[in-house]
This record gives C-alpha cells, structure tokens and sequence, in this order.
C-alpha cells in the first residue's frame, strides 16, 4: 500500500493459501517428469556409451585393419575419468571440506574399486565374442550370482520375498529381450 491505495490483485492471483492438495500434486508432477527426465537421461547414455564401447571393441581400424587392444587401458581411463567427475561433484554439492572416502576404510574401497575393474575389464573382453544387447542381458541377470555369493561366502540366508523379487526382474529381463 502506497499512501493508503492499493492495487487489486491480478485476476489469475487467489487471496486464499495455496491447498496442501495442490502443493502436493504440484510436487508429485515435478518429481515424476524429473523422474522420466533422468529415466530418459540413463537410458540414452546407456545405448551411446554401449554403442561406442562396442565399435570401439569389435571394428577395425586403420591401413592395417587392426583391432583395439589396450583394453586395461580403457578401463584405467574410465575409471580415473568417472573418479574426477565423481569428485568434483561431491565439492559442488556439499563443499571443498567433503570426505570423499566418507569414512570407510580404505581396504574396503580397495575391494570395491578391484571388483570394478574387473567387471568392465571382462566386460570390454567380452564384447569381442558378443554384442552389447547380449552383454546388457547377462549384467541385468547378474543378481542370481550375488545372492548366491551372498549366501555362500556371508552365510545370508534371504528372505522368499527377495528371493522372488530377484526372480521376477531376471524373468523381466529375459522376456523384455
């Protein structure tokens, strides 16, 4: 109010608090498209990246029609690349003070970064004989072997509903291809 005038409010502004419905349902449709966003994002990463790894690995290339070989090679630059973008976004999202170990042991992450290079060293080999899609199907059903992994070296004994769960996605993933 301006010297006791003041200005009615656009036709489109309600004078009334927004509902909680309202919010929420307003937030449920931000969340959603940010969901199919990201969904769409992995999805079309996925197909570019396997498609390039898959050329990369079974064409051959110049004068001498020779094949690539440095398969660790790729693997170290992958993983010194996802290690560098991995880092910088820990200091954009939560400051320059981040534990990037967060607090785990340093042999733990040992094991982990191992298994890493392992599972893409032998995955890159693999392409040699196979396709990507092939690949994709054999590393989405690879939840059968943790379990069973799980059970023989951590004694866990699961529960029917996981053991379904696991089932069903394996059973999804062979039929969807």
């Amino acid at each position: 109010a301006l010297g006791g005038l003041t200005r009615p409010p656009p036709a489109y502004y309600s004078m009334s608090p927004p509902t909680r419905q309202t919010s929420e349902s307003s937030a449920d449709a931000a969340s959603t498209m940010k969901l199919a966003f990201l969904a769409v994002g992995v999805w079309v990463s996925f197909v570019a990246f396997g498609w390039a790894q898959e050329h990369l690995t079974s064409h051959e290339f110049g004068e001498k029609k020779e094949r690539f070989d440095h398969i660790s090679a790729l693997v170290l630059l992958q993983s010194i690349g996802n290690a560098i973008v991995a880092y910088v976004m820990l200091i954009l999202t939560q400051g320059p003070k981040v534990a990037v170990t967060g607090g785990v042991p340093t042999s733990q992450w040992l094991v982990v970064a191992l298994g890493y290079l392992g599972a893409h060293k032998f995955g890159l080999e693999a392409l040699r004989y196979i396709i990507f899609p092939l690949q994709v199907v054999v590393k989405s059903c690879k939840s059968i072997p943790v379990m069973l992994g799980e059970r023989i070296f951590a004694g866990e004994v699961h529960s029917a509903e996981k053991k379904l769960s696991v089932f069903m996605l394996t059973a999804g993933v062979l039929f969807f291809t």
